[in-house]
């Protein structure tokens, strides 16, 4: 898109995600008819001020790959892209998962039908069956590493173990739900551990590194789930979110490989707590499928042009 070009957009401020609140800390979803460039999603996104924008154009059919379009069965094809102020995420935090709640709502997508959605390198399939909606996403490795001097003090809990991921997030197990639970982002703990993380996963002038940009703090569960979990990342200035959609990407195959079970339940505990369903299949192991929330609550925020 030239300087000269216009693409017509809508914004759409989710609320509720699956049940779970967002009217405080909103999500947005901005659906345009082409690419919008760069420098207009880092202002548009640092000017209204959501916790994360979603950003999604139409694909033309000759811009998808020949494997993914033969197994599409017509399947529309959108890319996206993600910002939160400040930063360009690689996916979604959780707007991800809403994303095909807001094509389907405004009628890009007719709502029995699937999709794909790309982003960087990226693709990722949206999926019907007699469940719902399932989200094909890119499953996460994650490594064992030496805790880091002083993250127990920061976060307020001795880890377990400490895992980096793929996606540049740290996995830090704990011994308990009660553990997790303790944690308290805006509680004494809160300051100190926003501190402790932002120092170390940015360099230095604020801006994140290419290796790590969130925590993930998780432990087995109490209430009936696989695991339970929470997800910080005050350095792209969401302090803490509730369903946390990419999380699950790295939480999926390491609880599959520790409880040796491919269909997993977890509970994101929260303030606004959620339950996340999610597969990861053996003969796939590099993805995992997310259980698309079955509601949505949106509306319009704005309409216009992007110049």
């Amino acid at each position: 898109m030239s300087p000269f070009d216009t693409s017509a957009y809508g914004v759409y401020q989710v609320d509720t995600l699956g049940g779970v609140s967002y009217k405080d800390d909103p999500i947005g979803v901005a659906v345009s008819d082409s690419k919008v460039e760069w420098f207009w999603a880092c202002f548009f996104s640092d000017e209204w001020g959501p916790r994360e924008t979603a950003y999604v154009w139409p694909l033309a059919d000759e811009h998808v790959p020949p494997q993914r379009a033969s197994a599409s069965g017509g399947a529309r094809a959108f890319g996206m892209c993600f910002f939160a102020p400040g930063a360009e995420l690689p996916l979604g935090i959780s707007s991800m998962l809403a994303i095909p709640h807001v094509l389907w709502d405004t009628h890009h997508v007719p709502t029995d039908r699937g999709m794909w959605l790309h982003a960087g390198d990226e693709w990722l399939q949206v999926t019907m069956d007699d469940e719902g909606a399932w989200l094909d996403a890119p499953a996460y490795a994650v490594k064992p590493i030496d805790a880091p001097h002083g993250l127990a003090e920061a976060l307020g809990a001795e880890p377990v173990s400490v895992h980096s991921s793929a996606n540049g997030l740290w996995l830090v197990e704990l011994a308990s739900e009660a553990a997790l639970r303790a944690l308290e982002p805006d509680g004494s703990a809160g300051p100190l551990a926003e501190r402790y993380i932002s120092d170390v996963l940015t360099d230095g002038r604020g801006c994140p590194t290419d290796r790590h940009w969130g925590v993930i703090a998780t432990a087995p569960s109490d209430g009936g789930h696989d695991y339970c979990a929470r997800f910080f990342a005050p350095q792209v200035e969401v302090a803490e979110d509730h369903m946390g959609g990419i999380a699950q990407c790295c939480l999926g195959p390491f609880w599959a490989r520790r409880l040796t079970k491919g269909d997993l339940v977890g509970e994101m505990v929260s303030l606004h707590k959620s339950v996340v369903r999610l597969r990861v299949r053996q003969d796939d192991p590099g993805r995992v499928h997310l259980r698309i929330p079955a509601s949505i609550d949106s509306h319009i925020l704005v309409a216009g042009l992007f110049f």
